[in-house]
């Protein structure tokens, strides 16, 4: 069975890639958010902000965009995001090694899953696919939130200042970079999602099939 990862920045289509792949292989599927929600949830409360500043940020500014952009800086956030990334990689690899032990089949996807993890995980010898995906001109992806019709979006439902949708691409923007950066440093691929996204998904799923 296949062991497949999916990283990367919000707004690239890892989700809809992982619910189409676990669809259509029959196998199951895991957002990294939930590995998130239990290790934050055994973290002593001194540590929590160290551990997961993007969270504490979050609960902050009223998990509102417009007070979350105003008050910290774009590098404040990405770092936020790289922090909580790393302290989660740590479920994402222990549950990897174990579906690789037991041979099931696993879509794992999330901001959670890094370069570094991939890499780690290729060291170890594990069998997998992956890719990371990043948007480095990520207009159209907001733009595709503002119009979305889904019933939850957390760009779209938290929202209201034009100026905020403006630093949110930028903060995917900075982020892409710094994923581009690792990824080609521990030889890692990844797949730019901001042009023609739905022809780009179906790149993606070709390239975690084949």
């Amino acid at each position: 069975m296949k062991l497949i990862l999916i990283g990367g920045v919000p707004r690239t289509g890892k989700t809809t890639l992982a619910k189409k792949l676990a669809s259509d292989l029959g196998i199951s599927w895991m957002s990294t958010d939930a590995l998130e929600s239990i290790a934050h949830s055994y973290t002593p409360s001194e540590a929590v902000e160290e551990r997961f500043p993007k969270s504490v940020m979050r609960r902050k500014t009223n998990r509102n965009n417009d007070e979350f952009y105003a008050t910290y800086s774009i590098s404040e956030i990405v770092d936020s995001y790289c922090t909580q990334a790393n302290t989660v990689g740590r479920a994402v690899e222990a549950l990897a090694k174990y579906v690789d032990k037991e041979g099931w089949g696993y879509v794992i996807e999330g901001y959670h899953v890094t370069p570094q993890l991939l890499s780690k995980l290729r060291d170890a010898g594990i069998h997998f696919s992956s890719v990371i995906l990043v948007n480095a001109n990520p207009q159209e992806a907001i733009e595709r939130s503002r119009q979305s019709e889904v019933k939850s979006d957390w760009v779209r439902d938290n929202t209201k200042n034009e100026e905020t949708y403006s630093k949110i691409c930028e903060s995917i923007q900075e982020h892409s970079e710094r994923l581009i950066k690792t990824a080609q440093e521990y030889d890692i691929q990844y797949l730019d999602m901001s042009e023609d996204f739905e022809v780009r998904i179906e790149d993606v799923y070709k390239l975690l099939t084949e």
